[in-house]
């Protein structure tokens, strides 16, 4: 059986309208684009929906007084200097012809630049081509790039990268600045844990003190029954039980959420069991599904952890003590547990494990 379910890549709210839930990031995020001027960090572990809120992001601004430019940086770490900002500035160029003036003009430090985005190999010939975008796009009154997984920008050009952006911003701040106004109208938002804590954390980070932080909450539990609605061919007193399961397992983590609903939707026995029976029957499948070792989201933790743990035997200890009910986690790991998507803050303000599928998985595997 076909299923509107979608478990892995980001949903686009052209191709999956249904099975996007609204968050309230979005609008805050939005609000802050509108009406503030920092940069901004999208902060929260892989699968949770970061790119799906940046395609929403460039679907209700881009053309309406605004240029939204989405770069996915995740396969560019390759690259050599010169490769890497053409490459970049290819994708910008492409994703604003729609809105670039057809009478060119130049800004003060931009009067060699023009469209031919091979000609730009450095961060100061991408400053360059920066303002001149900025100049030459005159019914967008903000042009904000998203730059997804900052992760996968080249080690070599990574701090270089973000030096050259903070000075942007701080040109857009100084009145003794020429291109003031340019360098205002450039607005960045970018994704990436790891990366992103080098680049915030420490008196002298690029970041600091220049960006708005906003983090992605997992669904709620009626959330996930909103997106239960979708369930195909059951009472609508079933597709409320089974969001409880699906809740219960998942706890709200937006893939995983996705993809129980995919493996319920698709099974057609489950619509042969008895009404009493069904939840115990979806229980089993959940835990065969576990048992599979199949899934890539519940493998990259478990491969991570594994890694990790050869390095650090207290790493080890720690994840054995999250199948305790009461452990809660503090000390050197618990950032990073946090990034990778094991932990999460409960209601207390205290780092637990994420969600019941993340223990049984660890009932099921030695570190």
């Amino acid at each position: 059986m076909m299923t509107v379910f979608v478990a892995g890549g980001a949903l686009h709210p052209e191709k999956h309208p249904k099975i996007i839930i609204d968050r309230p990031e979005l609008n805050l995020i939005l609000d802050s684009i509108k009406f503030q001027n920092e940069y901004i960090i999208l902060n929260s572990p892989r699968q949770t929906g970061k790119t799906t809120l940046l395609y929403q992001i460039q679907t209700q601004l881009h053309g309406n007084n605004y240029g939204v430019v989405y770069l996915d940086l995740s396969g560019f770490s390759n690259l050599n200097k010169a490769e890497f900002y053409r490459t970049v500035c290819t994708n910008i160029q492409k994703q604003l012809t729609d809105i670039i003036n057809d009478d060119l003009e130049t800004s003060s430090d931009a009067k060699n630049i023009t469209q031919d985005t091979q000609r730009i190999t450095n961060q100061f010939a991408f400053t360059d081509y920066l303002k001149f975008l900025a100049a030459n796009t005159s019914q967008a009154r903000k042009l904000i790039f998203m730059l997804d997984d900052i992760n996968g920008i080249p080690e070599g050009e990574f701090l270089v990268l973000f030096a050259t952006l903070r000075i942007i911003f701080n040109e857009g701040r100084q009145d003794s600045s020429e291109d003031i106004d340019l360098c205002r109208k450039l607005m960045f938002l970018f994704t990436g844990n790891v990366g992103l804590k080098r680049l915030t954390e420490g008196k002298n980070s690029y970041l600091r003190n220049i960006c708005q932080e906003f983090y992605i909450k997992d669904f709620s539990k009626q959330q996930v029954i909103t997106l239960g609605e979708n369930l195909q061919n059951f009472s609508d007193l079933l597709r409320e039980k089974i969001s409880h399961s699906v809740y219960e397992w998942g706890s709200g983590h937006p893939y995983l959420t996705q993809r129980l609903f995919q493996l319920i939707d698709e099974n057609q026995e489950v619509r042969h069991q008895e009404e009493t029976h069904i939840l115990e029957f979806i229980n089993g499948l959940i835990e065969q599904y576990i048992k599979d070792k199949k899934d890539a989201n519940l493998n990259y933790i478990v491969d991570y952890l594994r890694k990790k743990s050869k390095i650090n035997s207290s790493c080890n200890e720690i994840v054995n003590k999250l199948l305790h009910p009461h452990f809660q986690v503090s000390g050197e790991h618990k950032d990073e547990l946090e990034t990778i998507g094991l932990i999460k803050k409960n209601d207390q303000g205290d780092f637990t494990i994420r969600n019941k599928m993340y223990g049984e998985v660890f009932k099921n595997n030695s570190f």
